[in-house]
């Protein structure tokens, strides 16, 4: 076929070649000369066209075309040859390129654990996107992130360990669920440690997943709650939106935001009371009466025994928390430090003065439309030893509302009233102590979560250790026949009182009688504060 093919081509052709009959002499030496032409140029698809073309016509150069026909055989042979090593070769160098990747992921990802052990999370964050660029050994590399993001998550870097879950999220091989996990984890760290912009981004990313809806939903209301009671009302509304698209319910955003959350969920609503504000429910009533205030003890401090008597009064069951004071600091535009292991919500409140315990206790008032039982005056503001100075009065008009205790109520509440004396806070027995308090032998060098220990008769939690308690009185010498509801010197002295013990207390120092005094601007990591309310 391909013959008749050529002769036809040739006929039709004539510019191409002369037309010659078969044998002719120098049509046949014209065909061998473009076959050896296209075999020198290596195109032996032309070099076999013209052979097979001319053998028929030609049988007098059987032999010249056959020898140019096997050395176009061989040259289609080696270009075969070439095409299959090519190929290896291309295998060879992308199995080389792969474990070069590898071994670079893997010397990355060596590196950022390194950085992980010395707590340059950043670092090693940086070093694992690097790595995942490559984008081979992708279980490795997500591995890596999440446990990037653990690690900094204990030690509250919380910005990272997003970043690093958003880092895992791109690599596309963990299920939505999976992720919707690890970003709860942080949006949860996040509500614990007052990083609520960082838990509302993880929480908007769960959203867009659409898993979780309900715990996503219960986190959103929270910090929406949070905003609200911070003044930002409209922030408030605009998440109280977002928690309705996720939970597929409805919220009247028209009415305020602590109706519209109530009316939402009620449970939700009082949990979140419970946590920011000093309700009613954890107040516990203390009756009064009249009591042996002080201690045989010969001390410095001045805690001769002596007859006592105080009003009824009702006294918060855990010291002020974080969540509580943070709202504070949130609302007012005021500082707060951190301690070295950070604010965790549920901890009592520290490194804050009496200055701010005041400030504190006229906000909640102000909250719940209660008299301000505080006069500061604001004009006498002046520099102290640590911080900020100002004069500060009781208002006598203040009638119902939240004050701190006056000493003698602290410890009339702490020794569990007139019916019955106890050393410690819910107990006489040394070895029973840290069943009661979170102080020196057990705290392990910080604040714990309120109420984890045993609280003593009355139901009030921590009156022994965890952190000292600021009560009204200025520090004096107790007078020899004190009036009903004596609290401290009026004028003399400038030193506050503190009681409880704190979470690095000996034990000596976690007795209701033990008694201490500090500057009133004085700010540190064991020194916090406890409401009494006045009905």
């Amino acid at each position: 076929m391909r013959k008749y093919f050529y002769l036809a081509f040739l006929a039709l052709a004539p510019g191409l070649l002369p037309a010659q009959k078969s044998g002719d002499p120098g049509f046949c030496d014209t065909m061998l000369k473009k076959a050896k032409a296209a075999l020198n140029i290596n195109d032996y698809t032309r070099a076999r066209d013209y052979c097979e073309a001319a053998l028929p016509l030609c049988p007098g150069l059987a032999a010249d075309f056959g020898v140019v026909q096997e050395a176009v055989n061989k040259g289609i042979e080696n270009e075969k040859r070439r095409a299959r090593n090519g190929e290896k070769y291309a295998k060879e160098l992308l199995a080389e390129r792969q474990m070069a990747s590898e071994n670079f992921v893997r010397k990355f990802l060596k590196s950022a654990r390194a950085d992980m052990t010395a707590r340059r999370f950043d670092d090693a964050l940086e070093k694992i996107k690097t790595a995942a660029e490559l984008g081979v050994l992708k279980p490795d590399v997500a591995q890596t992130y999440l446990d990037n993001a653990d690690s900094s998550l204990l030690h509250l870097s919380h910005r990272t360990a997003l970043e690093s879950v958003r880092g895992v999220a791109g690599l596309g091989i963990l299920t939505p669920e999976t992720l919707g996990r690890a970003y709860q984890a942080i949006a949860d760290a996040g509500i614990l440690y007052l990083e609520y912009d960082v838990a509302l981004e993880c929480l908007q990313a769960i959203a867009a997943l659409g898993v979780l809806k309900q715990e996503a939903a219960n986190a959103l209301l929270e910090i929406a709650f949070w905003h609200g009671e911070a003044g930002d009302a409209e922030r408030a509304a605009g998440l109280l939106d977002t928690v309705a698209q996720v939970a597929g319910k409805k919220i009247d955003t028209r009415q305020l935001h602590r109706k519209a959350i109530e009316a939402f969920d009620a449970v939700a609503y009082n949990r979140l009371m419970e946590r920011y504000y000093p309700v009613m429910e954890l107040m516990v009533p203390v009756e009064g009466g009249k009591f042996e205030m002080g201690s045989d003890t010969s001390r410095e401090s001045g805690e001769y025994l002596h007859q006592q008597e105080v009003s009824s009064f009702q006294m918060a069951q855990y010291e002020t928390t974080w969540w509580q004071y943070g709202l504070f600091c949130k609302a007012t535009g005021r500082d707060s430090q951190s301690p070295n292991w950070g604010k965790d919500g549920d901890n009592p409140v520290v490194n804050a003065s009496w200055f701010d315990a005041i400030f504190y206790l006229n906000w909640v008032n102000t909250q719940f439309g209660l008299d301000t039982f505080y006069i500061v005056d604001m004009e006498s503001k002046r520099e102290g030893n640590w911080g900020d100075y100002y004069d500060v009065s009781p208002n006598p008009e203040a009638k119902k509302g939240y004050r701190l205790p006056t000493e003698a109520e602290w410890e009339y509440a702490a020794g569990e009233g007139s019916q019955k004396r106890t050393r410690y806070a819910g107990t006489d027995d040394d070895e029973q102590l840290e069943d009661y308090a979170w102080y020196g032998e057990n705290s392990e060098g910080r604040t714990r979560r309120v109420g984890t220990r045993k609280a003593n008769a009355l139901g009030l939690h921590d009156m022994s250790g965890n952190v000292w308690e600021w009560c009204w009185d200025r520090y004096g010498v107790y007078p020899e026949n004190p009036d009903k509801d004596y609290a401290g010197p009026k004028e003399e002295g400038t030193f506050r009182v503190v009681r409880g013990g704190g979470w690095g207390s000996n034990p000596e120092f976690c007795r209701v009688a033990d008694r201490f005094r500090f500057n009133p601007d004085f700010r540190y990591d064991f020194i916090g504060f406890r409401l009494v309310f006045v009905p």
